[in-house]
Order: C-alpha cells, then structure tokens, then sequence
C-alpha cells in the first residue's frame, strides 16, 4: 500500500480527507493482517543478523576558527576533521589510521 494512501482516503464527491492517527494505524493494520493471511508479506527474522551498536561522540574539541575538530566515540575510534576537510581516524584497535583528504 503506498504511503500517501495511508495519510488520505477519498471521499464520494472526489475529494481527500486525512486520516486521524488512529484510523490511520487502523488502516496500517488490517492492510498488513490482510497480507498475512494472504501469506505473501511476512519472513521469520530470526536469521537475521540485528544491527551494529550505534557509535555516538563521548567527547570533542573544537578549534574550527584555526584547525578543525577532534573527537573520541564511543566504539573507542578518535579522529580529527580538519578545515581543509581531511580526515583521520584512528581505529578502536588503535593499530589502523584511516585518512582521506578532498581535492577540490
């Protein structure tokens, strides 16, 4: 079902009205129980690998106006990004560094 089918339904003269966030979900719902008894939307997931740990900034310096920024993350990585756009990152591992530099 497309999207903006489920954000609007027709009316008899023509026209669109939106849904309400529960006749919305209402709709969302028996569209996809309609599916599943039709057996054709749903796999078992269970097989399926989950997602990495999300990576966020513990900490940062910024020294923009003369240099770039540098920060650590979470993972254990630390890089710079400098005003040029170079970057380098300094693996978890602290064995590999990884830097691009953009040429413009």
């Amino acid at each position: 079902m497309p999207l903006e089918s489920l954000k609007t339904e027709k009316r008899l003269d023509g026209g669109m009205e939106k849904l309400s966030g529960f006749e919305a979900a209402a709709q969302v719902l028996t569209s996809a129980f309609e599916a599943k008894a039709a057996g054709c939307v749903f796999r078992d997931h269970a097989d399926t690998p989950l997602p990495d740990e999300k990576v966020f900034i513990v900490s940062w310096v910024d020294y923009c106006n003369k240099y770039g920024m540098g920060y650590a993350l979470t993972d254990g990585s630390v890089g710079v990004y400098f005003n040029d756009s170079t970057t380098c990152v300094l693996s978890p591992d602290k064995v590999h560094v990884f830097c691009t530099h953009f040429v413009t």
